[in-house]
């Protein structure tokens, strides 16, 4: 789901613009560590909004990846 919504291309990839390669599980799995996955897809305050084209995620995308997230963010 999160490969499939990045807005633009060349961001989350190895050597990208974006911070973070987000083509693996590892990469991904970073940025759930440091906290910033929902606070960017859920476009909060202070974070920085994903994705930045100002077309948010669906309820029930942002939902997912919130369930995904709470659950210790396996590697499925």
């Amino acid at each position: 789901m999160i490969d499939a919504n990045r807005a633009v291309p060349g961001c989350h990839v190895p050597g990208g613009q974006g911070t973070g390669d987000f083509t693996t599980y590892a990469g991904v799995h970073s940025h759930v560590v440091n906290g910033k996955i929902l606070p960017s897809v859920r476009q909060e305050s202070g974070a920085t909004a994903m994705p930045p084209t100002g077309s948010k995620l669906s309820y029930c995308d942002i939902n997912k990846i919130a369930r995904w997230v709470e659950a210790g963010a396996p590697d499925n």
